[in-house]
């Protein structure tokens, strides 16, 4: 979006759509997600942002529905953690 504010006649390629309702699309989709997997697991790093912006373009999901299952999901899963009292809190204090 930021480059057609810019450049209003730029001619951007469509992006394609997964249709997992088929056998290529559901190809496509185990390996974009093994591609990415093993790049996380390289790396250990941006897995969240990789994988949100697969799914936006991709399978054309709203960024902000991503953002609050992400958000909720880390807050339960915090929680959890927290009940099992394997939290450090004075490294979470530090935060």
């Amino acid at each position: 979006m930021l480059l057609l504010t810019f450049f209003p006649n730029l001619q951007l390629p469509k992006l394609p759509k997964f249709d997992l309702t088929t056998q290529l699309g559901r190809l496509q989709t185990i390996s974009i997600g093994a591609f990415l997997g093993c790049i996380v697991g390289l790396t250990s790093v941006a897995s969240g942002s990789m994988f949100a912006l697969v799914l936006i373009t991709f399978f054309r999901l709203d960024a902000k529905k991503l953002v609050g299952t992400d958000i909720f999901l880390k807050q339960q899963f915090s929680y959890y953690l927290l009940r099992l009292g394997t939290s450090h809190w004075e490294q979470l204090i530090g935060v």
